[in-house]
């Protein structure tokens, strides 16, 4: 190991590369304005909220841990209920 220390940004690029994602494919899935906003994500500019990390998370199919292993896990306990919670609703309207 060389003792470097891997950006969150360049986990989100690989995680989003490894599923196979374009940006304009997570831009569409967060329901986000632009590309631009993913693209800050992966080049450090700009980290997600958390509700992003989230929805991130799902769509990359990996732990919000993994993407961001500093995180607070009780923070992610309680967005991730709320989350799931949105979703669900969500789903009921269909």
């Amino acid at each position: 190991m060389n003792g470097r220390e891997v950006s969150p940004g360049q986990r989100l690029r690989k995680a989003r590369r490894i599923s196979g994602l374009r940006q304009k494919h997570v831009k569409s899935a967060l329901n986000l304005n632009s590309v631009d906003i993913v693209s800050r994500w992966e080049n450090d500019e700009q980290l997600p909220s958390l509700a992003h990390a989230m929805g991130l998370s799902r769509l990359y199919k990996i732990s919000v841990y993994e993407l961001f292993p500093n995180i607070d896990e009780e923070n992610v306990a309680s967005i991730g209920t709320w989350f799931t919670s949105l979703h669900t609703l969500g789903e009921d309207d269909s």
